[in-house]
């Protein structure tokens, strides 16, 4: 379901060898390609751009709905698909940890999660004031 190019290496797992140059250098090219996503298994790695960028938009939310992690590039909406399928699939509570320095984008990052969650499980299609 990939359509986007792919720019390095979209999963750290996937480095030839593991060292922090390989890592930092990933890093480097997938976002000064515009890649803030890259994954470690199934955690997100993510590089605050410290501006607006159209990775948000419905079409995207429902390119990761309901996929599996890694049928598309890396993206926080696919964590937050990852959990809410888990939730509903368990029946039980689940969390999605967000950790980094003052100014790193955690603020932000809830604030994606929560249009993702808010997105999918609009299944009505009624505004927010309806609701």
């Amino acid at each position: 379901m990939a359509t986007q190019t792919e720019v390095g290496i979209p999963d750290f797992v996937l480095l030839d060898e593991i060292t922090i140059e390989k890592f930092m250098a990933n890093l480097h090219t997938r976002f000064s390609a515009g890649k803030i996503y890259t994954y470690i298994g199934e955690v997100c790695v993510s590089v605050n751009p410290y501006r607006a960028m159209n990775i948000y938009t419905p079409e995207q939310i429902s390119q990761y709905k309901g996929r599996e992690l890694f049928e598309n590039p890396p993206h926080i909406f696919a964590i937050a698909d990852s959990a809410h399928r888990e939730m509903k699939q368990q029946g039980r509570d689940t969390c999605i940890v967000i950790s980094g320095e003052s100014g790193s984008g955690k603020t932000e990052a809830s604030k994606i999660i929560m249009k993702y969650i808010a997105a999918v499980t609009n299944v009505g299609g009624r505004q927010e004031v309806e609701r």
